[in-house]
């Protein structure tokens, strides 16, 4: 594809009403320049799409589609589409400027300190939970696609050419970079849903982590094969200075099946839990653990409250047994505490860590939650996929 961009022979004036500055890099959906929009003197991206894709099926409604949906984008964690167009043959895409490295820079040094790896999943999560909301499945997660401005907070790029670059899926094609690729992109399958570009952050994360992908090595086809049937060996494997809740968040991630991974949302909560010193992995859900157990409990709980009497009830039986009056003693009644099972959540069949609220936060007090609620099953486009 780059050979038939040169080939068409870009210029600075190629894209009506933008100077094309810079070649900045380029994707598996077009090459990037830095340019300066002419109207106001403003530094943008500008996207030029590789001609291929406007030939594959469908294409034009895509396109139009993503001209709809751009402005729609706005996020912090996000890269903003700006426009969209045709100029001189060339499909193009505007984007903000944003002045960063790309995670894939960085990741050439090794692996990451792990909180702040946290950190930059927790920004993507976020950006994810948007990409949700608005029905859009990125399909190509990945550290070339997270920027790291100096002081901010990542941002996912190419969220809005999603929407173009859904070709070929429907006809068994692969769309995505192998080393982060869904099993279910591995498979070619049309229908991806956002729990594709979940597994896919938690390939990354693993990568930031670790130093080294989910599958180490440069064979596409052996790559693939692993994604869609091998088990990963756990981050904390790979490297002995990963936390147990770290390691174990990437094993939920990247779980074979999409119905065993959690939402955007959930993910971003698991996350902020680790980041605050908590230990979601660690509670285990008790279901199934029969009656005993929890009769055990009650029991024991019903004991603790037993009230030890007085010194005036003991002055009260030893003057009863003075008098030898039959009279019974009855204490006076106890009111057991109310009673509150552990906290089960699943998602889609997996019993999801118990996040426990933070002191002082409204949670722990009894006020509705900061975090906006898990879409219910069976939920429009937009929300919580099944």
């Amino acid at each position: 594809m780059s050979d038939e961009i040169r080939q068409l022979k870009i210029t600075p004036d190629t894209v009506e009403g933008f100077k094309l500055l810079q070649k900045l890099g380029q994707g598996s959906t077009g090459t990037v320049f830095k340019a300066r929009r002419l109207s106001d003197g403003v530094t943008v991206a500008v996207k030029i799409l590789f001609p291929a894709l406007s030939r594959s099926p469908g294409f034009n409604e895509r396109f139009l589609r993503l001209a709809q949906l751009g402005s729609r984008f706005d996020h912090p964690n996000v890269v903003r589409t700006l426009a969209s167009g045709l100029s001189n043959g060339f499909h193009f895409v505007v984007m903000e400027f944003v002045e960063a490295k790309t995670l894939e820079n960085v990741l050439a040094r090794g692996a990451m300190d792990e909180s702040r790896a946290l950190q930059i999943a927790l920004s993507i999560a976020r950006a994810l939970e948007h990409a949700q909301q608005a029905g859009v499945v990125h399909r190509d997660v990945k550290p070339a696609n997270i920027l790291l401005p100096r002081g901010g907070e990542a941002r996912l790029a190419d969220l809005g050419l999603a929407v173009v670059a859904a070709q070929g899926t429907a006809a068994g094609g692969v769309t995505g970079t192998p080393h982060y690729l869904s099993p279910e992109a591995a498979r070619g399958e049309a229908a991806l849903d956002i729990r594709a570009d979940v597994y896919s952050l938690g390939a990354t994360l693993h990568h930031m982590l670790t130093g080294q992908t989910l599958f180490p090595g440069s064979d596409v086809a052996r790559i693939i094969a692993a994604q869609l049937s091998e088990k990963p060996k756990p981050p904390s494997k790979v490297n002995s200075t990963v936390s147990v809740q770290a390691s174990k968040l990437v094993e939920r991630l990247t779980e074979k099946k999409a119905g065993d991974r959690p939402t955007p949302t959930e993910a971003a909560l698991i996350i902020d839990a680790i980041l605050r010193g908590e230990k979601p992995f660690e509670t285990v859900s008790r279901r199934g653990q029969g009656a005993k157990e929890n009769a055990a409990a009650q029991t024991e709980i019903a004991d603790a409250c037993v009230v030890p009497p007085s010194r005036e009830d003991e002055t009260e039986v030893s003057e009863q047994k003075r008098k030898n009056s039959p009279t019974a003693i009855v204490a006076p009644p106890v009111i057991p505490a109310r009673q509150t099972s552990p906290r089960e959540e699943t998602v889609a069949g997996w019993p999801g860590p118990q996040i426990p609220a933070r002191p002082g936060s409204p949670a722990a007090h009894g006020s509705p939650s900061p975090y906006p609620p898990v879409p219910p099953a069976g939920s429009p486009p937009g929300q919580r996929p099944q």
